[in-house]
């Protein structure tokens, strides 16, 4: 194993046993947003590309907090595991189609992120994750985007490149402007950058990491307690430490078809009685009920949210029609 593989890795049981399973066959105020950059609540009005649609203010938009659990009606699922973290985050933009679930117990959050409707995380830590497709399935227990150590300097201690880490010691804090190097491709060259794209149906087993930057295809399949430190192509099962490529999910064929086809687009509501054990007959299925008018695709339409550890605000709806 290299040592870029080796840098940040886990190792499960549970990840082994997959790998013999799959080869067998308040408004105003800054906030972190899925691109990690500060934005205000209230100004961020962005239109996703698609048909036209109004926006409008469901819930309080004054800084009053809300219940996390009155988000269920909404169709945003955040229980009480929830943790921000991070440099000065106090609060998270959350762009979401209805339904979601963000966490069910433990989830440590470090920034905003985007998410696809019928898709759902459960226990771990997103820390740089810009957006999580549709349809898309995450065990528990995953680390996606943590941050990494330069491993080429004199020290791995954050000492000398987080001049937060300390924070909360008044004459460590004092002294960090005059002890931390910034880092950058040049002097941390196996330093990931970027954030983690995770895409539409995807499934990553329990206790899987996905390294900084990386991309997960469509319809990719990462096998529990693997570590992922490079794209993964869609409909692709990788699984190991780090991952490799255990075998494709459908023939070459198929997988043209899927790609091009994009069935996450419609709607479950549309999708009632679709084969979808046999893929080719669903895909088939699908295809008539859009020509007949009785499946149709649905743009994008993210919801946004504001959510503290104290609860939410600034609801805004995205109404697409259909």
């Amino acid at each position: 194993m290299g040592l870029r593989g080796t840098a940040f890795f886990v190792a499960t049981t549970a990840g082994l046993w997959a790998l013999r399973r799959l080869s067998a066959g308040p408004g105003g105020t800054d906030v972190a947003t899925a691109s990690g950059e500060p934005r205000q609540a209230v100004a961020h009005t962005v239109e996703p590309a698609g048909r036209a649609r109004s926006t409008t203010s469901a819930g309080p938009a004054d800084g009053e907090m809300r219940p996390w659990r009155e988000l269920r009606e909404h169709g945003l699922r955040v229980e009480r595991g929830l943790r921000l973290f991070g440099s000065g985050v106090s609060r998270i933009m959350v762009e979401f189609e209805p339904p979601v679930q963000i966490n069910n117990a433990t989830m440590h959050v470090y920034g905003g992120f985007r998410i696809g409707a019928y898709s759902f995380l459960r226990t771990g830590t997103m820390r740089h994750v810009t957006s999580i497709g549709r349809y898309t399935s995450i065990g528990p227990g995953v680390i996606l985007g943590e941050g990494e150590h330069p491993i080429e300097w004199l020290s791995l201690s954050p000492t000398v490149f987080d001049r937060n880490r300390w924070f909360f010691h008044p004459e460590s804090k004092r002294l960090a402007p005059t002890i931390v190097r910034r880092r950058t491709r040049e002097n941390a060259p196996s330093t990931p950058t970027g954030k983690v794209r995770i895409g539409n149906d995807v499934w990553i087993g329990a206790n899987a990491i996905i390294r900084r930057g990386v991309t997960i295809g469509d319809g990719a399949i990462v096998a529990a307690g693997a570590f992922v430190n490079r794209d993964v192509p869609p409909y692709t099962i990788v699984g190991g430490l780090p991952a490799r490529k255990i075998r494709d999910r459908f023939d070459p064929g198929l997988v043209k078809r899927l790609l091009a086809f994009r069935w996450w687009e419609f709607d479950a509501r549309d999708l009632a009685g679709v084969p979808f054990e046999r893929p080719g007959e669903a895909l088939d299925e699908i295809a008539r009920r859009e020509r007949a008018g009785r499946a149709r695709r649905t743009p994008p339409h993210h919801d946004t949210v504001i959510l503290t550890q104290a609860g939410w605000t600034d609801l805004r709806h995205r109404h697409v029609t259909r």
